[in-house]
């Protein structure tokens, strides 16, 4: 059984079932970062409906309606926004802190 598999066997119905990265990786003996990459490539590889959650009893869970649909993709649009917010800092910075080298390696 591959690790996508083992991982979307493991996955609670429902928003009331989700299960952390850690229970899962204990389910599956996989290791947190595999779950985790199952988990994305089960949602674009595979069109899985997973959703997460960050409340206190959250993790990964099988999408089971459109209320829960509409909640997972609300809960990405924060983490979305601050991941951009990053990389475009680190993009802003990163030109500053390299300039130097840059116009080093010009001449």
């Amino acid at each position: 059984m591959t690790a996508k598999e083992l991982v979307y066997r493991s996955l609670g119905l429902g928003r009331q079932q989700a299960k952390s990265q850690h229970i899962l990786s204990a389910i599956t003996g996989l290791s947190r970062r595999t779950v985790r990459e199952a988990i994305t490539s089960l949602i674009l590889d595979s069109d899985a409906l997973i959703g997460s959650s960050t409340e206190p009893t959250g993790g990964y869970y099988i999408i089971s309606t459109q209320e829960e649909l509409r909640a997972a993709i609300a809960h990405l649009y924060p983490r979305e926004i601050e991941i951009r917010k990053r990389r475009m800092k680190l993009e802003q910075t990163g030109k500053v802190a390299f300039a130097a080298e840059d116009n080093h390696h010009e001449q």
